[in-house]
């Protein structure tokens, strides 16, 4: 890869000594002019939370924190012999910092953990880790579709009690309120436990009316499990690890512990938004 042109960062991107108010206190730091407060301290909480502050870099943009990101990427991307020369390099980190201190770029969130190491596919630590997934997996998507069914099941018991006009104790007794006894026993067969019916009732009771029920949150897509055909590996593996590649989406296989290697790094490689 070769860089040709080169950016004057200091001529782009003029710099402002600002205060900021940071949790334990007002720091001063050097910030690109046209940034707004909110800007520079959600800048400087990513700093933090990657290690980029450094104590030397007082009057560097953001204590240093752009100027190393950009080293520390570029250093990664020499190591991968990304680039045809060190004056290519060069390019790259001025451009790179350019632009980020110009807002045209921002590091991304990574898309999910770290990927483990690759594994040989026909091994028992494999077989273990996808096992893992696979029971995780069953789990997730049972959760997100019995919740809703057993929140709906819940709210019905507190609308029984809602709707009842006698007596607040009898109302509250599913012995003594036909529809609340209807309503506890689906909740029941639903798969709710005599625990929940309760607070079921004693939240409606309390003039409570909603049991609230939450969307599931989506999680992000997690790191691959990385598998790769070592010698002598036996064909009677490839069905399980077929079966977890298909059930869970999270398998990759590959044909060397090289190219293992290269989608492994390639899963960690840092991303940016553009």
């Amino acid at each position: 890869m070769r860089f040709e042109s080169r950016v004057s960062f200091m001529r782009e991107v003029p710099v402002a000594s600002r205060e900021i108010e940071r949790p334990s206190a007002v720091v001063e730091v050097a910030a690109p002019r046209d940034w707004t407060s909110a800007q520079i301290e959600a800048w400087l909480d990513w700093a933090e939370r990657h290690g980029l502050m450094t104590d030397d870099g007082a009057g560097q943009l953001l204590g240093g924190a752009l100027e190393a990101y950009a080293v520390r990427l570029t250093a990664r991307a020499q190591t991968l012999g990304l680039f045809d020369d060190d004056t290519s390099a060069a390019v790259f980190r001025d451009v790179l910092l350019s632009s980020l201190a110009q807002g045209l770029a921002a590091p991304a969130a990574p898309l999910a953990e770290a990927a483990a190491p690759a594994l040989p596919f026909a091994g028992p630590e494999f077989a273990a880790a996808l096992r893992g997934r696979q029971i995780a997996g069953r789990e997730r998507r049972l959760m997100a579709e019995a919740a809703p069914v057993l929140a709906g099941r819940l709210q019905a018991v507190m609308d029984a009690i809602a709707r009842c006009e006698g007596e607040a104790d009898a109302c509250a007794d599913p012995r003594r309120n036909a529809a609340l006894g209807r309503a506890a026993r689906a909740a029941r067969d639903a798969g709710a436990s005599d625990g929940l019916i309760r607070q079921a009732i004693a939240l409606a009771r309390a003039d409570e009316r909603v049991w609230p029920s939450a969307p599931m949150d989506t999680a992000p897509a997690a790191a691959p499990l990385i598998g790769f055909v070592g010698r002598g590996d036996g064909e009677d593996a490839l069905p399980r690890a077929a079966l977890g590649a298909w059930e869970t989406g999270e398998v990759l296989l590959a044909g060397s512990a090289d190219v293992a290697e290269t989608a492994h790094a390639a899963w960690t490689a840092p991303r940016a938004a553009l």
